[in-house]
């Protein structure tokens, strides 16, 4: 792939080299002038890659941004799991938790990159387990022990699978 920078270069060059070819003129045709400018940006083009996913910053990695915004979410809801039920930022925090949620949901749900992985598997379960929860009885009521061990474990199953990108 050519990068912009190549192309720059070579134009660059082929202007700063004007004057010995208007004296060349007369000895080379434009087919050969235009092959030297495109024999020049092809080999400025291999010497500097540039990957076109970093194109202006858009496209990095979906698999690095996957495990950071997956790890991200587990840890918002660990620090909701452990906030106790007379917190006063416990509303805050819940309210903060269920949008970075469903964001996570939204992004990865039809993506079939990650929708196939164990990792997404369990923490799409959990996520379900404690919107539904706090959907149905509040900010303020607490998990059950029961529900609140079947979480732990899944998000535990979460941190070990995202690292081995599974």
């Amino acid at each position: 792939m050519i990068s912009l920078g190549g192309i720059m270069g070579a134009i660059s060059f082929y202007l700063s080299r004007k004057e010995d070819t208007v004296a060349m003129a007369s000895t080379t045709s434009r087919r050969e002038a235009l092959m030297g400018v495109a024999t020049a940006t092809a080999a400025t083009g291999l010497l500097t890659p540039m990957p076109a996913s970093a194109l202006f910053g858009i496209g990095e990695d979906p698999k690095q941004e996957y495990q950071d915004y997956t790890l991200k979410v587990v840890g918002e809801i660990k620090k909701v799991l452990v906030l106790e039920k007379d917190d006063p930022t416990k509303p805050e925090a819940v309210a903060a938790l269920r949008k970075e949620m469903n964001g996570w949901v939204a992004k990865y749900r039809r993506d079939t990159r990650f929708s196939g992985k164990a990792s997404y598997g369990n923490l799409y379960s959990v996520i379900n387990a404690i919107s539904g929860h706090y959907t149905n009885f509040g900010p303020k009521t607490p998990i059950p022990k029961k529900r609140a061990a079947q979480i732990v474990t899944e998000i535990a199953a979460v941190e070990t699978l995202v690292p081995k990108g599974r």
